[in-house]
């Protein structure tokens, strides 16, 4: 008797949980067909940035990533340590951020226009960025 008692309030919950989550969802949509223009474009312009800032920061952290390696290479080359890189692959990036081999390779090909970093070879599975 008392499991009936439990599947029946576990169905009126879902029931009342269900109906309740479609009204949120419907009173967002309409929040935002109820805002002006203006409003839409300072959400879009605000959003814009954060994104601006957010690759300008991942781009210094690739920045500081490759001077560091760069020291450390330095330093491995000073005891006289035969096991060395040239500089940092796309991958590693992609390790260090976290992110995608195309938001890797945007990152790296943006920071090499701003002449930033340079190449080790133009194309291939061996190329290598360091700073310039």
């Amino acid at each position: 008797m008392n499991l009936i008692y439990i599947i029946i309030a576990l169905i009126i919950g879902y029931i009342i949980g269900k109906n309740n989550s479609s009204k949120n969802s419907q009173s967002q949509i309409s929040s935002f067909e109820e805002m002006d223009d203006t409003e839409l474009e300072k959400m879009q312009t605000k959003t814009k940035e954060s994104i601006l800032q957010r690759t300008e920061e991942r781009k210094e952290k690739i920045l500081e990533y490759i001077q560091k390696e760069k020291a450390h290479q330095k330093a491995l080359a000073n005891c006289s340590i035969e096991e060395r890189k040239e500089g940092v692959t796309r991958q590693d990036i992609e390790d260090l951020l976290d992110i995608s081999k195309s938001t890797a390779l945007k990152y790296l090909n943006e920071l090499e226009e701003e002449q930033k970093i340079t190449q080790s070879s133009p194309t291939g599975r061996d190329v290598h960025y360091a700073t310039t």
